[in-house]
């Protein structure tokens, strides 16, 4: 759990742009702020938006429908969300890792 509150103290805003040495490739993450929002991991998964020339990934590791729910505030990660083409399944594909409202 350290290690989550240290991940939580580095990234802050909810959100992070790295500069990637890759020429075309953009990537961006999102999460939800442990204590203020979420004690569960799953739901402080890192959300990855990762774009290859046309093809834009996400990737949102375990969150569940909460989780989504709370990202689902931030105008930026709706931005982001709007026009990815490859969707990774939450949370192992699972049933509450669904949220119907994310492909609205």
């Amino acid at each position: 759990m350290e290690s989550m509150i240290d991940m939580t103290e580095t990234y802050t805003g909810g959100s992070l742009n790295l500069a990637l040495e890759f020429p075309e490739v953009y990537f961006r993450i999102f999460f939800n702020k442990y204590m203020d929002d979420f004690e569960d991991t799953n739901n402080l998964s890192l959300v990855k938006f990762l774009q290859c020339r046309n093809e834009k990934f996400i990737i949102p590791g375990d969150l569940e429908v909460t989780g989504w729910q709370s990202l689902l505030y931030q105008e930026s990660f709706c931005h982001e969300l709007a026009d990815a083409t490859v969707f990774i399944a939450s949370h192992h594909g699972r049933e509450n890792g669904y949220c119907e409202d994310v492909f609205h």
